[in-house]
């Protein structure tokens, strides 16, 4: 029994060490269904996820094509979404600690009823404020669900 007590204590240090040094992992953005935009200060995606279930979800994410984009320079931000399976909007005017990255995802009720074949369209306007000036980009999105 003292033979095996050193290698309990150590596997007993290696666990509490590995728990609490741990790092939060963040999943890559991998959507089941999207189309991407780029235009010139933004790449927009719009998803959807879970089609055909009830859980089913809608969204847009937005990756910043500038560097220079931080919280700093970006002081507001919000976006409007129109498809063929309802709209929503976004909207943070007092924007704290953007990353250049910026995803909203919203239940889909209508997204259950969609057959395979089919084109969901959407269409979303984002506005943001950068350094004292409002600015406006627009896109314009298709996805065949299959």
């Amino acid at each position: 029994m003292k033979q095996i007590m050193p290698f309990i204590l150590i596997g007993l240090i290696v666990a509490g060490v590995m728990f609490f040094m741990r790092d939060d992992y963040e999943e890559p953005f991998r959507p089941e269904l999207s189309d991407e935009v780029t235009e010139s200060h933004w790449t927009a995606t719009f998803f959807i996820n879970d089609i055909g279930s009830d859980s089913a979800e809608t969204g847009l994410r937005f990756e910043s094509n500038n560097e220079q984009m931080t919280s700093e320079e970006i002081t507001a931000i919000e976006f409007f979404a129109e498809t063929d399976v309802g709209g929503f909007f976004y909207q943070d005017l007092e924007l704290e600690d953007f990353n250049g990255v910026l995803l909203h995802e919203e239940a889909c009720e209508a997204c259950g009823q969609i057959e395979g074949g089919t084109v969901v369209q959407a269409s979303a306007i984002v506005n943001w404020r950068e350094s004292g000036e409002t600015k406006t980009e627009h896109f314009n999105f298709r996805v065949l669900i299959n």
